[in-house]
């Protein structure tokens, strides 16, 4: 009986570690000057098409991640609901596309009066 829970344990942590899904860094260009970050997330198995999810934010300023909390140096990592969302979906045979709201993570902050 020991080695039969041994080997379940061993086996869901030996799976933990196979790539399962891609990652595909992408910046969408809205036209005038606007530009956000974005993130495919595919499975790592099977040529697709896959079905896709697109995540979109509330409101508020939200990464793609939908990180909440607040980022430590040292401290323990924020929720990524958003992340987790994505990566069990796209575990499941689904493309999902997350992106950063304008002026959030690396995109450009627009503070021309046209683009209010």
């Amino acid at each position: 009986m020991d080695y039969l829970v041994y080997l379940l344990v061993f086996s869901a942590l030996a799976q933990r570690y196979i790539q399962t899904i891609k990652y595909r860094n992408l910046v969408i260009d809205l036209g005038n000057g606007v530009k956000i970050n974005a993130q495919l997330t595919l499975p790592d198995i099977g040529k697709g098409p896959f079905p896709g999810v697109l995540l979109i934010s509330g409101s508020g300023a939200n990464d793609k991640n939908g990180t909440l909390g607040f980022v430590h140096k040292n401290g323990p990592k924020p929720l990524t609901p958003f992340l987790q969302i994505a990566q069990y979906l796209s575990e499941r045979g689904f493309a999902v596309l997350r992106y950063d709201k304008r002026g959030i993570g690396a995109n450009t902050l627009i503070n021309h009066p046209d683009h209010t």
